[in-house]
């Protein structure tokens, strides 16, 4: 096949596309670099499932271990309460929650299920 006019503009769009993929990975990075900054007790759950969605592993480990270290707060926000049973169950199951007793845990559980 000769290069022609309309394969080679194609060519350069795919091209062109290849270069601005390239340059993706570092507008991703310094998105979940923004969101890891922005970590708190009333979003951590949101963006802990915003990364697992969208592929960011260490933004996911990040949201995880900040909700695991500081659970007694992010119990007490709205996301909490809108965990699916299972999400619930997963993350009380969790041994590296961060409770001074286990009946901190039992208060957040009965709390969502009210």
């Amino acid at each position: 096949m000769h290069p022609t006019e309309i394969n080679g503009s194609h060519l350069v769009v795919v091209v062109n596309i290849i270069s601005v993929c390239g340059q993706i990975s570092n507008v991703i990075e310094a998105c979940c670099a923004f969101l890891e900054r922005q970590l708190g007790p009333s979003n951590a759950i949101g963006i802990a499932n915003f990364a697992e969605q969208h592929g960011c592993v260490d933004l996911k480990q990040k949201a995880n271990q900040f909700i695991e270290r500081h659970f007694t707060e992010v119990c007490q926000e709205e996301e909490f309460l809108q965990l699916t049973p299972s999400e619930l169950i997963s993350l009380i199951r969790k041994d590296e929650l961060n409770v001074r007793e286990e009946c901190e845990v039992y208060n957040a559980v009965l709390s969502w299920v009210s």
